[in-house]
């Protein structure tokens, strides 16, 4: 479905320019509060460790926020920071947490990153609320953190809880279509291969008796990588079965209890906004789609705050 959307101004409808400074690392940005007045975060469990990082204002906050990145992003991605000050200076308490492998924290966990492992965020959430114990809480996700925020929802069986609101940002929905569409597109596939191939180094550095990538990083495609390692260093047969694991479709979301949300735009060059006509209708499923944003962009006329930030403050009030 189609929603009343701002309407960007002319630079601001390219998808790439909504995508490249998504990500871009202006240096004002490491100098909001939200990233010099935090203290690090480790979430710990079952030999699961996670290093997350907690800005918390003043007065007495009015909520946590949560914030899980995308694939080779961290918690000091521009996004993540942009959200985060935004809602500091609403006077919540933020929580930016890297997943495994990011962050510079390939040396924490002996198993390597992939998609899957949801149990990674379902520890650390169960670590983050007894940590604050009383606040309500919003969980935000980018990209394949969108995905990863999904099924943590759904996998909740009640809806008493301190979780709130969950919103998605430009959604890994089907990561294979999402993985060809990264390779169909020159920069995001030299972007993504590279910076997936310089994790794997760290990885094979960290755990040298474990992890021998070798010709893999040669890989011309994410996709090629992708079906070089999945066998050999995951639990899956291929790609394909490893895709599969966290796609969604059909009745998926069928015993959804958290209210959540989905933001993404038909320009995304990473996300192919068809795969959402494939989710059936939960009435605690809301869908918004939207002419332009790029991935995780969605900016009008501002770089540095982009206008789902005050869509999602409304989300978070009702």
């Amino acid at each position: 479905m189609i929603f009343d959307e701002p309407h960007p101004r002319f630079l601001f409808r390219y998808s790439f320019i909504q995508t490249f400074f998504a990500s871009y690392k202006f240096k004002k940005l490491f100098e909001y509060p939200i990233f010099s007045k935090s203290k690090e975060v480790v979430l710990e469990e079952s030999g699961i460790r996670l290093k997350s990082y907690l800005t918390e204002p003043y007065n007495p906050p009015r909520g946590l926020l949560v914030l899980i990145h995308g694939w080779e992003g961290s918690a000091d991605s521009a996004y993540i920071l942009k959200t985060g000050e935004y809602f500091y200076q609403k006077g919540f308490s933020i929580l930016r947490v890297n997943l495994r492998d990011h962050g510079d924290t390939h040396s924490w966990n002996e198993g390597l990153f992939h998609g899957a492992r949801l149990d990674d965020l379902k520890m650390a959430m169960k670590k983050i609320f007894k940590l604050i114990p009383s606040l309500p809480v919003y969980l935000v996700g980018f990209s394949l953190g969108g995905n990863y925020v999904l099924r943590y929802a759904n996998s909740y069986s009640s809806q008493k809880s301190r979780l709130k609101k969950v919103i998605a940002i430009s959604p890994a929905i089907d990561p294979y279509r999402s993985t060809e569409k990264m390779d169909q597109n020159p920069f995001l596939r030299k972007y993504f291969l590279k910076a997936w191939s310089e994790s794997l180094i760290k990885k094979q550095k960290a755990f040298p008796e474990i992890y021998e990538f070798g010709s893999h990083l040669k890989s011309k495609t994410v996709m090629e990588l992708t079906e070089a390692v999945v066998p050999k260093y995951s639990p899956f047969i291929n790609a394909r079965e490893y895709f599969q694991s966290y796609t969604f479709s059909g009745d998926t979301f069928k015993n959804l209890k958290i209210d959540s949300y989905i933001l993404c735009a038909h320009d995304d060059p990473v996300i192919d906004t068809s795969d959402f006509y494939k989710i059936s209708f939960h009435k605690n499923l809301k869908i918004f789609l939207t002419n332009h944003g790029g991935h995780n962009g969605f900016f009008q006329t501002d770089f540095f705050c982009p206008w789902y930030l005050p869509w999602m403050e409304e989300i978070f009030m009702l």
